[in-house]
């Protein structure tokens, strides 16, 4: 991601995009990318780790984006529809292992219409739902296990 940076920066700093500039750029970003892993000790094999996840990360957004579409026609029907949704809070254990898990869902969850993360702890995630059928499916909910199955091919 270091290299990728680097080149990126060469191409906005010189203020236009030509063949000559696009070529060049390669080489001075390879030299600086040496210079910063052998003289600062970068580790550049997490930039490894970071590019094969990218497509699982791609995935999980264009699922995400999915899902937030799906609920917020779900939340206009509720506000079409007379009558005051009955909802409530949900607990429960989402069982995800790291910090950036947690993090990933609890961001998620309060992203999609109609539920709002009010707390997220390790083994325990508190949300709150405009319906309660909302909350019933989050433990085992879709956002979930799509984290989980994230921090499994991640190990």
């Amino acid at each position: 991601m270091l290299f990728l940076s680097l080149y990126l920066l060469w191409v906005l700093l010189c203020g236009r995009v030509t063949a000559e500039i696009l070529l060049w750029g390669l080489p001075a970003a390879g030299l600086v990318f040496l210079f910063a892993v052998r003289a600062l000790d970068y580790p550049w094999r997490r930039d490894l780790q970071l590019l094969r996840s990218l497509p699982r990360a791609f995935r999980y957004l264009l699922f995400l984006l999915k899902e937030v579409l799906v609920c917020s026609l779900r939340v206009l029907r509720l506000i079409w529809s007379p009558g005051a949704p009955e909802s409530g809070l949900a607990e429960f254990d989402p069982r995800i292992r790291t910090e950036a898990g947690r993090v990933i869902l609890a961001d998620s969850i309060t992203l999609t219409p109609g539920t709002i993360t009010a707390e997220a702890e390790p083994g325990r995630f508190l949300v709150h739902c405009l319906e309660k059928c909302s909350a019933e499916s989050l433990s085992e909910g879709s956002l979930a296990v799509r984290v989980r199955k994230m921090e499994e091919n991640r190990s």
